[in-house]
């Protein structure tokens, strides 16, 4: 358990940071990871998108997925992945919203705990998965040119 601000959530002892070069593949195989049960959050400017098809998506925070900008306050949504949702999320939202120029943040929860993170864009060095998804999972998103490289990391005691 970390804290975040005014806020303690989970995040996990060991994760991969990951280097990106096809974001929309690489959600795509994170969200169906972590399907069903799991929730993803985009903040930006999001205005490109019609989220009303997801009937269960909301703008407020929960105890994990949080807003990462505080000034200018930025759009912020977060959505259940489920079986009824993931394909939506994936093909209206991700392929819409502009994920590289639009989103700066983009968080995934599972079981209350953080298990992927992308922030500022994408940028190299601030997107991390936990390492759960497995290095053989990460292998073969290389293997696929999906993501160049990946580092585990370790947090330090």
């Amino acid at each position: 358990m970390v804290w975040r601000g005014t806020h303690r959530i989970r995040i996990p002892k060991v994760i991969c940071y990951i280097w990106v070069k096809k974001a929309l593949r690489l959600l795509d195989a994170v969200t169906e990871r972590y399907c069903p049960g799991g929730l993803v959050s985009l903040e930006g400017d999001l205005s490109r998108c019609d989220f009303s098809a997801i009937r269960s998506h909301r703008k407020e925070e929960t105890d994990v997925l949080k807003r990462q900008t505080i000034s200018p306050v930025q759009d912020f949504v977060v959505m259940p992945l489920e079986r009824d949702t993931i394909e939506i999320v994936k093909r209206k939202v991700f392929r819409r919203v502009g994920i590289r120029r639009y989103v700066d943040h983009i968080q995934m929860e599972k079981a209350g705990r953080l298990v992927f993170a992308a922030y500022d864009q994408f940028v190299a060095g601030c997107v991390w998965i936990e390492a759960r998804f497995g290095e053989d999972s990460l292998r073969k998103l290389v293997h696929e040119g999906v993501i160049s490289r990946f580092e585990v990391a370790q947090e330090e005691s």
